[in-house]
Formats: C-alpha cells, sequence, structure tokens
C-alpha cells in the first residue's frame, strides 16, 4: 500500500502514485509485443490499446481517458482532470528517411489546467515520403485558433516549410498575462 520507498527508487520525486485498479492483457511474441490495459482512478479512467512489432518498429496505439484526474499523480502540476483520446500509427522513429511513416490524432473535448478550460482542441498529423504535417484546432474561451504546418524532409535536413495561423482569439487576462481584461487575435501565413 505504500508505494513511497518505489517512488523513491525509481527517482519519481514530485509524482504520487495513489491507490488505483489496473487490469489488462499483455502478450510477446516473435517481437510482437501487444497491450491493452485499463486504469480506473478516483472516478475517471486510463485505456491502453496497442502493439509494437521490434522487428520492423512498427507500432498502433491508442490512449483514452475519461475524466482522469491528472493532479492525483502530479500533485505539484496544475493540470487538474482530462478527457482526450490519442491514436498514433506508424513505423520507424527517425524523422528523415522516406520509409517513415506516422498517422496522429488527439482530441481533447475536456481539460482543465488551473482554473483554465482548455477542452474543445484537436491536433493532426501524418508523415509520409518525407512530407509532414499538422493541423490543430481548438475552440476554447482562452484560445480559439486554427492552423496548419507542413514541412518538407531532405535527407538530414528541413528542406522548406510552410505554416498559416488564424487566431480568432486569446484571452491573456485569462492566462495571467495581464492585469485588465484583454483579448487578442490575428491571422499569419
Amino acid at each position: 500500500k505504500d508505494l513511497s520507498l518505489l517512488r523513491q527508487a525509481l527517482g519519481l520525486h514530485g509524482i504520487k502514485l495513489p491507490a488505483m485498479d489496473l487490469t489488462g492483457t499483455t502478450h510477446i511474441d516473435d517481437g510482437l509485443y501487444k497491450a491493452n490495459l485499463l486504469l480506473q482512478q478516483g472516478g475517471g479512467s486510463l485505456a491502453l490499446d496497442g502493439w509494437y512489432n521490434c522487428r520492423t518498429d512498427a507500432y498502433r496505439a491508442n490512449l483514452d481517458a475519461h475524466r482522469f484526474v491528472v493532479s492525483n499523480f502530479l500533485p505539484l502540476d496544475s493540470v487538474l482532470s482530462l478527457t482526450a483520446r490519442a491514436e498514433a500509427e506508424g513505423r520507424g522513429y527517425d524523422l528523415f528517411p522516406r520509409s517513415t511513416r506516422l498517422q496522429a490524432v488527439l482530441d481533447v473535448p475536456s481539460g482543465h489546467y488551473g482554473s483554465l478550460d482548455l477542452g474543445n482542441l484537436h491536433l493532426d498529423g501524418n508523415l509520409s515520403r518525407s512530407t509532414c504535417w499538422v493541423n490543430f484546432y481548438s475552440g476554447g474561451k482562452v484560445l480559439n485558433a486554427d492552423g496548419c504546418v507542413e514541412v518538407y524532409l531532405d535527407r538530414n535536413k528541413i528542406d522548406s516549410a510552410s505554416f498559416s495561423f488564424d487566431m480568432r482569439g486569446l484571452d491573456l487576462y485569462a492566462l495571467g498575462v495581464i492585469k485588465q481584461p484583454f483579448k487578442a487575435s490575428m491571422t499569419m501565413h
């Protein structure tokens, strides 16, 4: 029950390990590692389903957080609760080879950082044949914006890049940057 010795041995200072339930299955066979895990704690849950093939460096992972209370694990951080879905599928980790590929999605319908509501956030990206792009959307009260970045890679360097960003609203007062209410907007290409 007392995990303080484990935290100390692993160097997990500032991290709390509260009582939780972890269930699931794992499977290892000829270089293929699979896991389907469910962690439940404090009325929230975190589910992981994925696999990794160490022979080909191919992987797929789905992570679902439902009302997961992050501050129960990181009491010194301001992230409170999170409902989010992340998916990633690809092959390879080095960005520059043309054989590396990745498709990834992050959706955050609900997230709280301190008193800020950072929900309604979406990111998706793709890396294929040395071309990488990322789309971003936030429809929240603190940040209402969308954007896109496209990068062309060549061997061991970035060949070219382009981006567009449309910020319809940024609440600098809510972020604590300024003392008087002020909202900003801008467009960049």
